[in-house]
């Protein structure tokens, strides 16, 4: 039985109760709260309220809504005594703190996952099955021009599909002086030779995200919103297929001791990417 603790604003905590109350396995221990609530809750009221240093004792691992709350030599020490953690939030630590945690969390065997939703989604955990040899990845994403677009999660997610080695970014952005649209354009290149091809565009179009998959084999297409899948033209039925969530990996991961969907270093490796893509960018305009 994993016990499990939450720590974040008391707005986000029911929908966190709701999505784990059901896992078989699961107990949640109780939570560590900031701020207040309008009407009462049917979940986060009737969970008891810890300090932060007295639910880490309580629990074998902590779902961190927004990981400020806990600070960095709490995480540190939770690491050190194998207390598992799920940011579900991106942190925000410097190079060398990403660093020592890293070295930290291989020393102690600790699990701990950042929040990677779109390697969740249907279609694109059917398609990141499929991949295997060397292919091109076409993915197209359409925007309202005002949304607020998080550049990290979406190479974050591409850098996972392969699970592959970058070799080489290649970013060309483009900014309308009339805000009439935004493009972007980053080639992400390979040791393995495969290349993704990342498109986004902020207009006053339709919102679409398109994922093509070309190999020697087949052509898969996805249409990420609609729940599409194509393979040589020819439609795919989910239904028949089995596919995880996030916290039923992230509880996967503690009991079988093995690496997380997505680890600390996997998203370590994406800021910098990103950061390598702002720095060859004159004007960024993300």
């Amino acid at each position: 039985m994993l016990n499990i603790g939450l720590i974040g604003k008391i707005d986000s905590l029911e929908q966190q109760v709701s999505e784990l109350k059901n896992h078989e396995g699961v107990v949640i221990q109780g939570k560590s709260s900031v701020g207040t609530k309008d009407s009462p809750s049917e979940y986060s009221y009737s969970i008891p309220e810890y300090n932060r240093i007295e639910l880490l004792e309580r629990s074998d691992a902590l779902i961190l809504d927004d990981h400020t709350l806990l600070p960095y030599p709490l995480i540190k020490d939770a690491i050190k005594r194998n207390k598992h953690l799920f940011f579900a939030d991106y942190p925000e630590f410097s190079n060398e703190q990403f660093r020592e945690l890293i070295k930290l969390i291989e020393e102690a065997g600790t699990t701990i996952q950042i929040k990677n939703p779109f390697i969740y989604n249907h279609p694109i955990q059917w398609i990141t099955k499929k991949l295997s040899s060397s292919s091109f990845i076409d993915v197209s994403i359409h925007t309202e021009i005002n949304d607020h677009f998080n550049l990290v999660e979406v190479i974050l997610l591409l850098l996972k599909m392969g699970d592959l080695k970058l070799k080489k970014i290649r970013p060309l952005f483009f900014k309308n002086d009339e805000k009439q649209y935004r493009f972007n354009n980053i080639r992400f290149e390979f040791d393995n030779s495969s290349v993704i091809n990342l498109s986004l565009l902020k207009s006053s179009a339709d919102e679409s995200f398109i994922i093509k998959v070309f190999n020697n084999e087949e052509i898969i297409t996805a249409n990420v919103l609609k729940s599409i899948v194509e393979v040589n033209s020819n439609p795919v039925s989910l239904k028949s297929h089995k596919f995880s969530n996030e916290y039923d990996s992230f509880f996967k991961s503690i009991r079988k001791k093995q690496a997380p969907d997505t680890s600390l270093n996997d998203f370590y490796m994406a800021k910098n990417a990103l950061d390598e893509i702002i720095n060859n960018v004159a004007h960024p305009t993300i």
